[in-house]
């Protein structure tokens, strides 16, 4: 007789968080609730892979008023039981691809259903960001309670809540190593030559936000951090698109940091997003140390990934090919791949 095994303790874990953060669920939300957490990190739409990022809770408005520069979009009104859930959120969650959080605000006689972002500048914290890691905040008296259930990857659960609960739930029937942020990693690098250290630290947060939209946007890449002296092309790196004259993110987002305005912000947002174009373009993307793009559509010669041997496809090969090289113009190696799976290593 075939037997059934199920995650037994998720749900009493996830029970657990919401109690602890003072959200009272109705009657057989919890279990419409893990219904479609079940399904979250493998959520589609029109064949594109979304990374749902939705804030459950009550008196979210007066919780969105603690964020300046936030729009929150009423959609739609369901059951306080939640049997409605999907039909209420599958119209919302495409728009966690664009930087918005899906939002269900518990009533006392419907759950209302929308989206919500916050517009704080080019270094600035989403709004999940704003509410959960704010000391100020959380050291507050506050009247509201929430819980945030985001898609890591497509194997990956994260649950957060204001007082401080956080849960991952692993899909996964082997342990994978924690890999630490690996996107501020990369961020911290892609700056490490940028002169004056509030600059510095300014680019770190702009390369980070980029990093992050680059989780939801880009279905698999790789990127070269390299210094800005690096020369190409070379042995290693000779076939792919190298500009004449880098993209400097740096340059654009400074210059909005200090002057901010419409001209200012289009410029950046347009050249930003021709970055995120490349990452999501076959081969390595290369970025120096001042934040410039050098290349994009760049391929490891064939003699080098001949040596390697991993376990993946040509691209993870390439990556650790690129990683072998050991070459001293070379900061790190950013890898992305097509479930969302990331790491970030030092040459």
């Amino acid at each position: 007789m075939t037997s059934t095994m199920y995650y037994a303790s998720v749900p009493r874990k996830v029970r657990q968080i919401f109690t602890k953060e003072n959200v009272n669920l109705p009657r057989g939300l919890l279990s419409n609730i893990l219904g479609f957490m079940s399904r979250i990190c493998s959520y589609e739409e029109e064949e594109n892979k979304i990374r749902p990022s939705i804030i459950i809770g009550c008196n979210i408005d007066n919780a969105i008023k603690q964020v300046p520069g936030h729009y929150r979009l009423k959609v739609s009104r369901g059951m306080r039981s939640g049997i409605d859930i999907d039909k209420k959120v599958k119209p919302l969650v495409p728009f966690c691809n664009n930087g918005w959080h899906v939002y269900l605000d518990i009533n006392p006689k419907y759950i209302e259903y929308g989206i919500v972002r916050a517009f704080t500048g080019l270094k600035g914290l989403s709004i999940a960001e704003t509410l959960f890691t704010t000391d100020e905040l959380l050291q507050s008296s506050v009247d509201f309670q929430l819980v945030e259930l985001t898609a890591v990857n497509n194997f990956v659960i994260s649950i957060r809540g204001l007082l401080g609960s956080e849960l991952t739930i692993d899909t996964r029937f082997v342990k994978v190593p924690a890999v630490g942020d690996v996107q501020l990693d990369m961020a911290k690098d892609a700056a490490s030559g940028v002169d004056g250290e509030d600059n510095r630290d300014a680019i770190v947060k702009v390369f980070y936000n980029l990093l992050k939209v680059a989780l939801q946007k880009v279905h698999g890449t790789i990127c070269l951090v390299v210094k800005k002296d690096y020369v190409f092309p070379n042995v290693n790196l000779k076939d792919g698109i190298w500009l004449e004259d880098p993209i400097d993110i740096k340059e654009f987002s400074l210059q909005h940091i200090t002057s901010p305005g419409n001209i200012t912000a289009e410029m950046f947002y347009a050249l930003s997003g021709v970055m995120i174009g490349m990452m999501n373009h076959d081969g390595i993307t290369v970025i120096d140390d001042v934040g410039r793009v050098r290349g994009y559509n760049i391929f490891i010669s064939k003699e080098s990934i001949k040596t390697v041997e991993v376990s993946g496809g040509a691209r993870k090969r390439a990556a650790y090919a690129l990683m072998q090289l050991h070459d001293p113009g070379v900061l790190g190696v950013y890898f992305q791949s097509q479930d969302g799976n990331s790491f970030y290593k030092r040459g």
